[in-house]
């Protein structure tokens, strides 16, 4: 069991350094995470960290200032990284004519 688990989290930290991201001359770091989370639909708040190269606690401060905006919703998965994703479309919407 331990064995699968140190498995995951070595397969886990692999996938966290796959993001690729370029900042604009115009563009923050928080502006390059939302057009990344836009573009992939998802990332972990580990690929953050180390993409960015930001602490836990600026990444986290970064997800919870898109996540007041409406920008991305948060998920906090049983094991792993916090997940920042894009948010999913509501059925229904009041907006729509």
């Amino acid at each position: 069991m331990l064995d699968k688990l140190d498995s995951l989290f070595k397969k886990r930290k692999k996938e966290s350094a796959n993001l690729h991201v370029s900042i604009g001359a115009y563009e923050t770091g928080i502006d390059a995470l939302l057009r990344e989370i836009q573009s992939r639909g998802q990332v972990t708040l580990e690929q953050v960290e180390t993409t960015f190269n930001v602490s836990k606690e600026l990444a986290e401060e970064w997800a919870k200032i898109l996540e007041a905006k409406g920008l991305i919703e948060l998920g906090y998965p049983a094991f792993g990284s916090l997940m920042l994703r894009k948010p999913s479309e509501k059925k229904g919407d009041e907006n729509e004519a």
